[in-house]
C-alpha cells in the first residue's frame, strides 16, 4: 500500500511539473493574447464604457494650460477613458478626484504614489480575488517628476496622470503590461489599479 501511495505521489509531482512547464513554454504571442482576453473580461465584468482618446487629443488634454482653478475642461470626473495610439496605447483611466489643479506638480517635485484595490487581471475572477496595495508606511512608490515619461520602475501608465492632475489627485487605471513595471513587461501581466493617489513628497525641493 505504501508503495502504491509513493508511486501515486511521484506521479502527482511529475504531472504538476509537466503542467507548470507547459505554462512556462507559452510563446510571447500567446501571453499577449491571454492579456488581451483578461483585460476584455474585466471591462465586461465592470461594465466599463470608455471614451476613446487618440494621441493628439491626449497631448491637448494634458496641456496644463487646459485647466482653470477648480476643474478640467476636457476630462470628466468618474468617466473611463481609453488612450489609443501613441505612447499610451491601450491605457484606461478614470479620474476619481482631480486634486488641487491650482497647485500642479513641477519639475523639481518628488511624488509619492500610493495604490490600493489592485488586481493582477490574469488571476481576476471577481472583487473577492486577491488584491494588493502599497499602503504600508514605507511601501510607497517615489517618483521624480522629470522621469514621468519613462518610468521603468513604476511604469509610464501609472505615472501619466502626474502630467495633468493636481496634487492629491486620485485615479483608477487599467495598465497593460507594456506600460507597467519592468516585471510586468517581462511577464506580460496587466493590472487594474482601483485607487491611486499622487501626493507631494516632503523630499521635494
Amino acid at each position: 500500500m505504501k508503495r502504491i501511495f509513493s508511486i501515486f505521489s511521484f506521479l502527482m509531482v511529475l504531472s504538476s511539473f509537466f503542467f507548470a512547464s507547459c505554462d512556462d513554454s507559452k510563446t510571447y504571442a500567446e501571453k499577449l493574447n491571454d492579456e488581451k482576453k483578461a483585460i476584455k473580461k474585466f471591462i465586461a465584468f465592470d461594465n466599463i464604457s470608455p471614451i476613446v482618446v487618440d494621441e493628439e487629443e491626449l497631448e491637448a488634454y494634458t496641456d496644463q494650460a487646459s485647466f482653470d482653478e477648480a476643474s478640467n475642461k476636457h476630462f470628466k470626473l468618474g468617466q473611463w477613458y481609453k488612450f489609443q495610439d501613441g505612447s499610451y496605447n491601450e491605457l484606461y483611466m478614470r479620474i476619481n478626484d482631480f486634486g488641487d489643479t491650482s497647485d500642479m506638480f513641477e519639475n523639481r517635485d518628488a511624488i509619492v504614489i500610493r495604490y490600493s484595490k489592485t488586481y493582477n487581471l490574469l488571476n481576476f475572477e471577481d472583487w473577492d480575488s486577491s488584491s494588493i496595495n502599497n499602503l504600508a508606511p514605507n511601501a510607497y512608490w517615489l517618483i521624480p517628476y522629470w522621469s514621468v515619461n519613462y518610468s521603468g520602475d513604476y511604469g509610464v501608465g501609472v505615472a501619466l496622470p502626474i502630467r495633468f492632475l493636481g496634487k492629491n489627485a486620485n485615479v483608477s487605471l487599467i495598465v497593460p503590461s507594456k506600460l507597467g513595471t519592468s516585471d510586468d513587461i517581462s511577464n506580460v501581466v496587466p493590472y487594474y489599479y482601483g485607487e491611486i493617489t499622487y501626493k507631494l513628497s516632503s523630499w521635494s525641493n
